[in-house]
Order: structure tokens, then C-alpha cells, then sequence
């Protein structure tokens, strides 16, 4: 009986040590390969979670004219009053829970409420993008852009521009305040940033060649996903970027690889 159940146990060995491979192989396989061009998540990989805090920096970023490197990530919480800058570099903030502010090159933001609730940011120069993946309806999400308000509503990616003032709503849902009330844009509108005039929303194609700051902005946002799976959404199936098929935007689920170029935002996540 004894020899019976050594047979039967040595029968079972080649099979659990080729499961055991198996597993290895398939978790070796979902570990993503960062190359030498792959920019740093700072020195604490464990991404902060306070509002306020610097989440990356990369070039030359200074807060209130104090330089700011890689060691200030995670450590550094800005506050009401203080401006951010940025000049051949770029810089990420956490706004809230799920909310990313990210400025590009030659860009400046003054924050003008660093609390959970209100939030207000205000862009003194060149262009900013917020990456909204968690709201809810006692946020009170603003972004002033040549004194005029814009309030982010819904989920989505939004991008502001000081240079030439204006909101684009790649995804989600935004209101303008205006001299004649609150002006709403819609997911794949823009609207020219001007008080005294009630403007029209105009529809547009994002184009990846002539937009780098959305393309770093998804870049940062898959990072995001593989540093902290746990804690960012978009690797469940929540808000974050993926890959899809097709051109142009709208909301797409989930994330995967498919042929062709697409953006858009899914009800279950990002999907270009």
C-alpha cells in the first residue's frame, strides 16, 4: 500500500512542478520592462496620496523659485498661495484622490485652494492638464484660466491652455463661468476662455502628433497603474488608459491591445 501511494505521489510531482513554471512564467510575463528612457517615478515608488503632494518632476520644476529633484516626490505638499513652475520640464501633482494635475514645459500654476473641497487651481502660463478618474458630488473641482472659472464635473481628461486661453474636454463634463451664467462643454469640445462673451463650444479630433502633453499625461498614467495596481482603478477596470481599436475619441471600455490608433474614455477606463 505504502509503494501504491509513493507511485501516486511521484506521479503528481512532474505535474506541480510544471504548474509551478507555468505560474512563474505567466507572473514574469505581466511585469512590465522599464528601459533607460522610461522616466522615474521618484524615489518612493509607493505613489502619495495626500492632496497637494508633488507625485513627479522631471526637467527643471521649481516651486516658488526653489528648484525642486526627484527626492522632493512624495515629500513635498504644496499649499494655498504657492506657484509651481516649470521650464524644459515637466511636473505632477495630486490634487485630490484621482485627480492629476500635470503641467508641461514652460508652464506655471498657482494654487489657490489646496483643500479636498474647494480645489482651485489658477494657470498663470502655458498648458496643464488634469486627469480626473474619481469625483464625487461634494468635490468642488475649478481650474481659472485668464479669470475666468471652469468647473470639472465628471470623469475625463481636460486640458487648459494660458497662451491661447481655452478648455478642452477630451472626456467628461465641464461648466464655464461666464457673464451670462455657466457654459457647458461636453466630452470632444472646446470653448475659447472669455468673461465678457458667451461663447460657442466647437468640436475637435485629438491629435496625438500635435498634443505631447496628452500623450505624457497617458504615459503617466499607465505608470501610475503598473507602480500601484492596488490602488489605482484603471487596473480593475476603473478610470486609466489603455489600448483599443480604432481613431478618435469617446468612451470605450477597459483596457487591452488592439490594432490602430484610438482615444477615448471608456465607462470602464481609458482606451486609446
Amino acid at each position: 500500500m505504502r509503494s501504491t501511494e509513493s507511485r501516486v505521489k511521484s506521479t503528481r510531482r512532474p505535474w506541480r512542478v510544471a504548474i509551478a513554471l507555468l505560474g512563474a512564467a505567466a507572473l514574469c510575463a505581466g511585469i512590465p520592462a522599464f528601459g533607460a528612457d522610461v522616466p522615474s517615478l521618484g524615489t518612493n515608488n509607493n505613489q502619495p496620496t495626500t492632496p497637494g503632494a508633488l507625485s513627479y518632476v522631471q526637467g527643471t520644476v521649481l516651486l516658488d523659485g526653489n528648484p525642486l529633484n526627484q527626492s522632493d516626490v512624495g515629500n513635498t505638499l504644496l499649499s494655498t498661495g504657492q506657484v509651481l513652475r516649470t521650464g524644459s520640464g515637466k511636473a505632477e501633482v495630486m490634487l485630490d484622490p484621482g485627480v492629476y494635475l500635470r503641467m508641461n514645459d514652460h508652464s506655471s500654476a498657482k494654487m489657490l485652494s489646496m483643500e479636498i473641497t474647494p480645489t482651485r487651481v489658477e494657470v498663470k502660463h502655458g498648458q496643464l492638464g488634469i486627469e480626473v478618474d474619481e469625483i464625487h458630488s461634494q468635490n468642488v473641482l475649478q481650474v481659472v484660466d485668464d479669470g475666468v472659472t471652469t468647473q470639472l464635473l465628471k470623469r475625463g481628461y481636460y486640458e487648459f491652455n494660458a497662451n491661447s486661453p481655452k478648455v478642452k474636454v477630451f472626456s467628461g463634463q465641464a461648466e464655464v463661468r461666464t457673464r451670462h451664467g455657466w457654459d457647458r462643454v461636453t466630452g470632444r469640445h472646446e470653448l475659447v476662455l472669455a468673461y465678457g462673451a458667451k461663447g460657442k463650444t466647437l468640436k475637435f479630433q485629438p491629435n496625438a502628433a500635435e498634443d505631447p502633453l496628452m500623450n505624457w499625461s497617458k504615459l503617466r498614467s499607465q505608470y501610475l497603474t503598473e507602480a500601484n495596481p492596488q490602488s489605482n482603478p484603471a487596473y480593475e477596470g476603473g478610470p486609466g488608459w489603455g489600448w483599443g481599436p480604432g481613431w478618435g475619441m469617446g468612451w470605450g471600455p477597459g483596457m487591452g491591445w488592439g490594432p490602430g490608433w484610438g482615444m477615448g474614455w471608456g465607462m470602464m477606463g481609458w482606451g486609446w
